[in-house]
């Protein structure tokens, strides 16, 4: 064992499959001492892909966050796949120590395979992060601004539509936002019988996924 704590950049001279053998019965210890020797980005992450999962799993989340992020940046053709190896609370840590920018690339890179464990990672974030993260973002930004810019004192709801409260949100709103792009009077009223129709679906689709649960006895 210590002569393979030993060997450093030596191993990944190997070919694969005798990479692989020499690496199975490494701890996670002398792992970290491996990648620390290796003499190169490209060859830390052909260490890491060599380990045994378990062993690599445990290296990756022991590494200073700093260190996985050089390794992933710096080297991202070769290390980008071990963003799906690194726990979550790794990722909150490459996260912490990014800048707003630095934390969209990170979110778009966790969403770029949608079979990768960290496709999951930007939903467990707070919502405040990840609005911090998006908002660097020009384009988003301005989207952002407006829809907060969007005049919707036209978008009142009268007291005869709130009789129905859950049909009033749901279809009041869409219907005039959708009627707002539409142009000559032929184009409003297909759009306008779209919109019926999709908040109709929508009312009954809530319908029928709320009544249950406030019949339900789990919340008393």
């Amino acid at each position: 064992m210590e002569e393979i704590r030993q060997s450093g950049g030596d191993l990944v001279a190997m070919p694969p499959a005798e990479l692989r053998a020499a690496l199975a019965g490494v701890d996670a210890g002398t792992a970290m001492a491996l990648v620390a020797r290796a003499g190169s980005f490209g060859e830390q992450a052909q260490l890491l892909r060599h380990l045994p999962t378990r062993v690599r799993l445990a290296v990756l989340d022991a590494l200073p966050a700093e260190s996985v992020a050089a390794l992933i940046q710096n080297c991202e053709a070769e290390s980008l796949w071990l963003l799906g190896q690194i726990s979550f609370e790794q990722f909150r840590r490459l996260m912490e120590r990014s800048n707003p920018q630095w934390q969209l690339w990170w979110l778009e890179r966790a969403l770029a395979d949608p079979t990768s464990r960290s496709f999951g990672f930007p939903l467990a974030l707070p919502a405040a992060e990840l609005a911090r993260a998006l908002l660097s973002e020009p384009a988003f930004a301005a989207h952002v601004r407006a829809m907060g810019d969007y005049p919707v004192w036209d978008l009142r709801v009268s007291p005869e539509a709130m009789r129905d409260p859950l049909a009033a949100l749901l279809q009041h709103p869409q219907q005039r936002l959708i009627r707002h792009s539409a142009q000559d009077k032929q184009e409003k009223d297909e759009v306008n019988d779209l919109g019926n129709q999709k908040a109709q679906v929508n009312t009954k689709l809530f319908h029928v996924a709320v009544v249950p649960l406030s019949r339900s006895d789990s919340y008393g």
